[in-house]
């Protein structure tokens, strides 16, 4: 018996992801700003049903029903827009055709549109709302959150950081600081249907985004409330006073034309998507040529001083992996596996988590250890982003933009402990 527990809590650095959970919640618990308000009581209650829903969805024969089901259907939903591709861009879209291999734009960016559209047809069709609900329900009574922050949190793991905003738009002027960082956070630790479906097609195992997207409810308000704990009871504090919006921002009276305004701005996104790759991976590889180049003439001086010791070649890439090193390490990876998986972790938050799931998928990791790293980069905490919840949730309420800007840097960083602190909880149970 005691040998068999060994064994399991030292596989794949288990008792290092336990001693993790520790670390990251005291680094929260650092960046606090309100420390002796912070609850224990409700630190508990998040952690224990984060918890309960990772192995629901991972350990029991329903959850995983479910979460199989439910990327069944993201699948397919997967071929029907590829039939679409393929009509527009013809041999282009096939891999091998002609030479060209997988080119990314015409593969990749026009699924954006297709699940856009689709997701503005559940919105309209109030299958969003009433999903939200119900988990919010669940959830609200057991953490004992209220109803606006609640509601944002659960729609965020399926919306963008932009939209899930506006199904609480006539309570956003009355949330309080503690509140509004709830919306902050749970934006960041989370991505939209619409971008998950991207990453599957990428090669990242749908139902671990699926289940990295449930599990970044409780996550991202557990790490709210610990570096933005609530002062008093807000006036927002009764479910009832957050009513959702049937038709969020839709100015549309059909089903044809909800699924014609999602198709439009899913081409907006898709456009800012290829934009945004081609500005970050060109300025990565900007950086990359500053730092080789720096390396290179330090080495040259140290030469020509007659020192006999040179630097490393410096890389971006590998500073960011230095930087993400130790996270690596708390989730059981060793070695250059933990430089490699350290280099993700720092481009999910200083470029973005597409470029990183992009090496991710690339990699040549196990498919447990792809599973793990799946669930630290699942989310939106990187720096653009925080000019992206500025300017759009900053426009429903523009009195209160400024705290956006101001307190974008912590609640990106409380984000991304959540997304890590997923990813340790499942290294300990998968």
């Amino acid at each position: 018996m005691y040998s068999q527990i060994i064994e399991y809590t030292t596989a794949h650095g288990r008792y290092i992801s336990f001693i993790g959970i520790f670390v990251v919640l005291f680094c929260a618990y650092l960046f606090s700003l309100n420390k002796k308000n912070v609850s224990i009581r409700f630190i508990f209650i998040a952690m224990g049903l984060h918890i309960a829903s990772a192995l629901f969805m991972l350990k029991t024969t329903i959850g995983q029903m479910i979460v199989n089901s439910i990327s069944s259907v993201i699948e397919s939903l997967y071929t029907a827009a590829d039939t679409g591709i393929r009509f527009l861009f013809g041999a282009l879209a096939l891999p091998t055709a002609g030479g060209w291999g997988f080119i990314f734009a015409i593969k990749v960016l026009p699924i954006i549109i297709f699940f856009s559209a689709f997701m503005a047809l559940l919105q309209y069709w109030g299958i969003i709302q009433k999903f939200v609900s119900a988990v919010r329900k669940i959830s609200q009574p057991i953490l004992g959150t209220t109803g606006p922050e609640t509601t944002c949190a659960v729609a965020n793991s399926f919306l963008s950081q932009t939209e899930a905003p506006m199904l609480i738009r006539q309570n956003l002027a009355t949330m309080s600081n503690s509140e509004l960082f709830v919306v902050m956070v749970s934006g960041f630790a989370s991505i939209s249907g619409a971008v998950l479906a991207v990453y599957g097609t990428m090669g990242i195992p749908v139902q671990h985004l699926l289940a990295a997207s449930i599990m970044s409810i409780p996550a991202s308000l557990l790490f709210a409330k610990i570096v933005y704990p609530a002062e008093s009871v807000p006036s927002t504090k009764k479910a009832e006073n957050a009513p959702i919006i049937e038709d969020c921002s839709m100015q549309v009276n059909s089903s044809l034309g909800a699924f014609s305004q999602g198709t439009c701005d899913g081409l907006q996104i898709a456009l800012a998507v290829g934009a945004m790759l081609i500005t970050f991976i060109a300025i990565i590889a900007l950086l990359d040529g500053i730092f080789m180049t720096g390396s290179s003439w330090i080495n040259y001086a140290l030469t020509y001083v007659g020192a006999t010791w040179q630097m490393p070649i410096l890389k971006f890439q590998v500073i960011l992996g230095w930087i993400g090193q130790p996270f690596a390490w708390l989730l059981g990876f060793s070695g250059d596996q933990a430089r490699m998986v350290g280099e993700f972790l720092g481009i999910k938050v200083a470029v973005n988590e597409m470029v990183a799931f992009g090496e991710l998928a690339k990699s040549g990791l196990s498919e447990r250890s792809i599973a793990v790293v799946t669930y630290a980069l699942c989310g939106f905490s990187n720096f653009s982003c925080i000019g992206i919840q500025a300017a759009g949730i900053g426009a429903m309420i523009p009195t209160r933009r400024s705290f956006f800007t101001t307190y974008g840097v912590r609640a990106m960083f409380a984000a991304a402990l959540a997304n890590i602190f997923s990813a340790l909880i499942v290294n300990i149970i998968l």
